[in-house]
């Protein structure tokens, strides 16, 4: 399965996007500016996969990593990088996984 819809801890505590066998996690963010508690999803997840890429997309302008590998990008980035297929690249499509435009990979 290429997307899963989210993650989310029994107490509650949650990754918007799963992508491939929780190869990459992307959280969302209305927001121009990205403090500790928007991360805070993505750090929960990390324990548990530690070997999951995450990203956060949000709608300031400058992109940045966090000191524990969180990439920050923001929305028109994350898009370009998306359509240049860098942010998919090395996640595995598996049988009967749609892409964005309903096809089957």
């Amino acid at each position: 399965m290429l997307f899963r819809s989210y993650w989310r801890t029994t107490t509650g505590v949650e990754v918007d996007f799963i992508v491939g066998e929780m190869r990459l996690a992307i959280e969302v963010k209305s927001t121009r500016s990205v403090s500790d508690h928007h991360l805070h999803g993505l750090r929960t997840l990390q324990k548990s996969y530690p070997n999951v890429r995450r990203v956060l997309i949000y709608l300031g302008d400058e992109p940045s990593r966090t000191d524990d590998g969180i990439d920050i990008l923001p929305v028109h980035a994350f898009l370009t990088a998306l359509w240049g297929d860098a942010i998919l690249k090395g996640v595995k499509r598996g049988k009967g996984s749609r892409g964005c435009n309903g096809a089957y990979g």
